[in-house]
């Protein structure tokens, strides 16, 4: 199938058709770029446990030290209201955890699980709130919760 174009017919249309092409691309370069939106940054944790948990149960493994955390860190907020507070040592603060695994995770260690996520909580508790196990005044208990809450978040960014 051959189409007959008649060149003369158009001629008198090309030039306008060029303009106008040049004028729509001249047009659009001229647009100023969408402003870029600002993207926020992220603030970096006090305690970062991204890749920490790993193998099948990592998810819910960093769920279980999340939600621990943060009722551990409840429970000794909540002791220190009381006149005559039960937990008066960091000591029992361990203990206080150590017992609450066991009786979530049925004995199971989710630190030999986890062992980086373990060596990281150790650290960050070493360094934060130290390891002394002994009397606790305010402040220290004061940093003890911090300290717990801040584990609860970094625990459930991880998973």
């Amino acid at each position: 199938m051959k189409i007959d174009i008649d060149h003369e017919a158009i001629k008198p249309y090309l030039l306008p058709g060029a303009i106008v092409l040049a004028a729509l691309i001249y047009a659009a370069s001229q647009q100023s770029a969408p402003v870029p939106v600002p993207v926020p940054v992220p603030t970096p944790s006090e305690l970062d446990l991204s890749g920490a948990f790993v193998g099948p149960t990592a998810s819910a493994d960093a769920a279980i030290v999340a939600a621990l955390s943060r009722e551990i860190a409840d429970e000794i907020e909540e002791d220190g209201r009381d006149e005559s507070p039960y937990y008066r040592a960091a000591i029992q603060f361990d203990a206080l955890r150590t017992r609450a695994r066991e009786m979530r995770c049925k004995g199971r260690s989710l630190g030999e699980v986890h062992p980086e996520a373990r060596d990281r909580i150790a650290s960050y508790l070493d360094k934060t709130v130290g390891n002394s196990g002994g009397p606790i005044d305010a402040a220290g208990r004061a940093a003890w919760v911090h300290a717990y809450r801040v584990i609860g978040e970094a625990a459930d960014a991880a998973y």
